[in-house]
């Protein structure tokens, strides 16, 4: 394996780290070259070549199993060991992320529900996409109070993401009246909720 330019290499493309994440996302599992094309929407060649060019590496390894070669995780590499602490981080930050907003909001009593949506909770955001937040709270007053407290968040959000939450924020009443609009169904079918109130 080579010693320098490794990363450049590996990064080079973004079905690379698909098939890379992939693989270290499963670590038990054996896959083979048309599963992964499938899976990271790519033609069977290029991952065939992507996984060639791993294995090189020593980050996977190979076997044949019947008619088939299967591919997986290499975990003695010294290179896996690594890169698996990058893959780790990417997941931590996310989950750091809810947990400040629902360590955040679960504490004001007034605020009833709170779902994460859109491209950050679909994992398809760009650098700079908004955090986008459904906020249910009790009353209308208590709307401005939790715009409020975004906007004292937003900076420090700002400094250790670099996003900021883009918020919609309604009463109980005006979520019951329009959770039968298309926005309410997408964002209750499609976003995450990160807390929700029981009723006492």
């Amino acid at each position: 394996m080579r010693f320098h330019d490794i990363l450049e290499d590996i990064f080079s493309s973004k079905v690379k780290i698909s098939v890379v994440k992939i693989l270290f996302r499963y670590p038990e599992k054996k896959f083979s070259g048309r599963e992964l094309a499938r899976v990271v929407n790519a033609s069977p060649s290029r991952v065939w070549e992507i996984l060639n060019f791993l294995q090189r590496y020593g980050i996977i390894e190979s076997a044949r199993i019947g008619n088939t070669i299967a591919w997986n995780l290499n975990k003695s590499s010294i290179f896996s060991k690594e890169l698996s602490k990058v893959f780790h981080l990417e997941k931590k930050m996310f989950r750091d992320l809810k947990h400040k907003i629902t360590h955040l909001f679960k504490k004001r009593l007034f605020v009833k529900r709170v779902i994460l949506f859109g491209s950050v909770a679909h994992g398809k955001e760009s650098p700079e996409s908004d955090i986008d937040l459904l906020i249910v709270v009790k009353k209308e007053n208590d709307k401005k109070i939790a715009r409020d407290i975004i906007q004292q968040l937003n900076p420090v959000f700002l400094s250790l993401y670099g996003n900021m939450i883009s918020e919609i924020i309604y009463s109980e009443k005006e979520w019951l009246a329009k959770r039968n609009t298309p926005l309410a169904k997408n964002i209750e079918s499609n976003g995450e909720v990160l807390f929700e109130r029981e009723a006492a």
